[in-house]
């Protein structure tokens, strides 16, 4: 089984803070990308994990400086494959440095680093019991 999150490697901007779930996350801490909140029906190939900031669709909730409700969609296989990124608005992510458009789809194999607003992050695969693969 794999396990994906995003690793916080800090902001841009000092002065703007970002916290998970209600609690401020340091450089270096992971976030677990699954399916939490938002209405999705389970069993189906692929699990969409909402990012964002609204309190009951995000299934990873941020909180932070210019993170929308419902900033970015990540769409999971339930086998092995790439992971696709989607960001619902305009400048609402970068893929190392590259801004990625509205609505566009990003496949992410693991090691990418990734910016939502001024927050960056290290997207990371793992075998659960095992080690990371990117």
């Amino acid at each position: 089984m794999r396990s994906r999150r995003l690793v916080y490697l800090g902001s841009n901007d000092p002065a703007a803070p970002l916290s998970c779930e209600g609690r401020e996350l340091s450089p270096g801490e992971a976030v677990e990308l699954r399916h939490r909140r938002s209405p999705w029906r389970a069993g189906q190939e692929i699990e969409r994990v909402i990012i964002g900031s609204h309190r009951s669709r995000a299934d990873v909730l941020l909180e932070g400086s210019g993170i929308r409700p419902e900033h970015v969609r990540v769409y999971l296989p339930a086998s092995d494959g790439p992971v696709d990124f989607r960001p619902l608005h305009e400048g609402a992510a970068s893929l190392a440095g590259r801004p990625i458009e509205a609505l566009e789809w990003t496949p992410l194999a693991g090691g990418e680093e990734i910016e939502l607003g001024p927050y960056r992050f290290r997207y990371e695969v793992t075998v659960v019991g095992g080690s990371q693969l990117a």
